[in-house]
């Protein structure tokens, strides 16, 4: 077997991306999951620090895929430190600019980071030196005030936006979207609302395929007033035809002006969305699907209930989807539990049958199965005798192959008439391979359901994959993992 030196570089290339930082694609990463990833990565970036020494053939090989996976781990200092490296080595190696292809930036700053001096002036943050002037200067003239303060918060995200100016190719990139803390992400992604209603970009982010931007809940999720509490649709529809390649899109929590008209896009490459926590009106997700031509994969999950009086029947939230349905494949569809409860008393099933491509269903029971007729008695066995007007079997696609079902309305265990039918019915849906119900209180049996289903070829778990439904829950999608 030939030395490893006396691989071929292009073989050595593909060894070295080996080692490439495992990416996340989830905006709240929490969780044993999550620190097991950060350790890998920890790991890995060693490793192709240690082979950029070997040799300069190794180097050169290895720096690119050192820097094409930016992970800012460790503490605060040590990844403002890292991102310093990087402004200061790109600067003298302009060819590095080309290789960083990811970005993402680890979500557990605070809210309101401390105010220092301003940093343009060199003098007053030690990290940047001379060969950053230009680009300091550059950003400074965009904005009045731009914060840093020596090892702390406000200085990690002002060399963040200092490396997002410096990379052009740019294919993956994950930011908190905040209005209150520099340097103002909103404006690199043009979704902030400045007084003279100019978007903001840096560059055209041509290579873009990915994008992840979450706000900051404590900023957003508030009653004060625009632009720190809302964000525009208007732009985020114009930011979004402004990504030739864009395929997958993730915007999570922020809430959507309501005045804001639907605005038509259209989104030729778009893939996948994940719109999550938010307030989006249904005109808006009219205009948005519409303009998806290719969209194979749509999670929605709304914070809260924002519909006029005529929106509050279900199959409102279905009808603006229509025309994906030769394309949908994956489908996650959770409305705000906590106004649900205050309207909906009595509402027919959801009708998916029309959706002839869709493979997997995630969606919360009453949308799946009807509500009980308010006048019914409620005796906390409604479902052991109660049956909706229709067969869940005549409201879902053939083409169904794993289904999710969040309990969250009434007690579902081995009572429930209707996932009885359901059982006898399974081979009307010859795809169907996996249920997963997702029971939320306790001591709630479905042993005998789940022998029935067994006996029909198809799988009924409530606890089989629990991390997937809290993954769901905190707007990831799988299909992101595989990139």
């Amino acid at each position: 077997m030939p030395h490893i030196h006396n691989l071929p570089e292009e073989l050595l290339a593909s060894i070295f991306r080996e080692l490439e930082p495992i990416r996340s694609f989830n905006v709240d990463a929490q969780g044993p999951e999550e620190n097991i990833r950060r350790s890998e990565n920890k790991a890995r970036v060693r490793s192709l620090k240690s082979l950029c020494l070997v040799s300069r053939q190794y180097s050169r090989i290895a720096v690119p895929v050192l820097y094409s996976a930016l992970i800012l781990a460790g503490t605060r200092v040590h990844r403002t430190n890292r991102l310093a490296a990087y402004s200061r080595a790109a600067l003298r190696r302009p060819w590095l600019r080309e290789c960083l292809l990811y970005v993402e930036q680890l979500h557990d700053e605070p809210a309101e980071p401390p105010k220092g001096p301003n940093w343009y002036n060199i003098h007053a943050s030690r990290p940047f030196d001379e060969l950053l002037r230009p680009l300091v200067e550059r950003v400074h003239t965009l904005r009045d005030e731009f914060y840093a303060w020596d090892g702390r918060d406000a200085q990690h995200h002002s060399q963040l936006a200092l490396t997002i100016l410096m990379a052009p190719n740019i294919a993956h990139l994950t930011i908190y979207v905040t209005e209150d803390v520099v340097p103002y992400f909103c404006d690199f992604a043009g979704f902030h609302v400045p007084r003279n209603d100019e978007r903001l970009n840096f560059h055209e982010y041509a290579q873009l395929e990915t994008l992840c931007l979450a706000p900051a809940y404590d900023d957003w999720n508030t009653n004060r007033d625009r632009p720190c509490g809302s964000i525009s649709w208007r732009n985020v529809a114009k930011t979004l035809q402004c990504l030739p390649k864009l395929k997958n899109f993730q915007l999570s929590g922020p809430s959507f002006h309501e005045d804001d008209l639907p605005t038509p896009v259209t989104l030729a490459n778009l893939q996948t969305i994940n719109m999550h926590g938010t307030n989006l009106m249904i005109g808006q997700l009219a205009t948005l699907a519409a303009g998806c031509k290719s969209l194979t994969e749509l999670y929605v999950q709304w914070g809260s209930w924002n519909f006029s009086e005529t929106d509050l029947e279900l199959q409102h939230l279905l009808n603006p989807l229509l025309p994906l349905k030769e394309s949908l494949e994956v489908l996650s569809i959770l409305p705000g539990l906590r106004s649900v409860f205050s309207y909906c008393e009595s509402q027919p099933m959801l009708r998916l049958d029309p959706f002839g491509c869709l493979r997997t269903l995630h969606i919360i029971d009453f949308l799946l199965l009807g509500t009980i007729p308010f006048e019914y008695p409620h005796s906390g066995n409604e479902w052991g005798c109660f049956r909706p007007p229709l067969r869940i079997v005549q409201c879902l696609p053939v083409s169904l192959e794993v289904l999710f079902i969040i309990e969250k309305h009434k007690k579902l265990n081995d009572n429930a008439a209707v996932l009885w039918d359901f059982a006898e019915d399974l081979p009307l849906l010859p795809k169907l391979s996996l249920v997963y119900l997702e029971i939320v209180r306790k001591a709630q049996d479905v042993t005998k359901l789940t022998a029935r289903f067994e006996e029909q070829g198809v799988s009924l778990s409530t606890e089989t994959d629990a991390r997937y439904f809290a993954s769901i829950r905190a707007g990831r999608y799988s299909r992101f993992r595989q990139f």
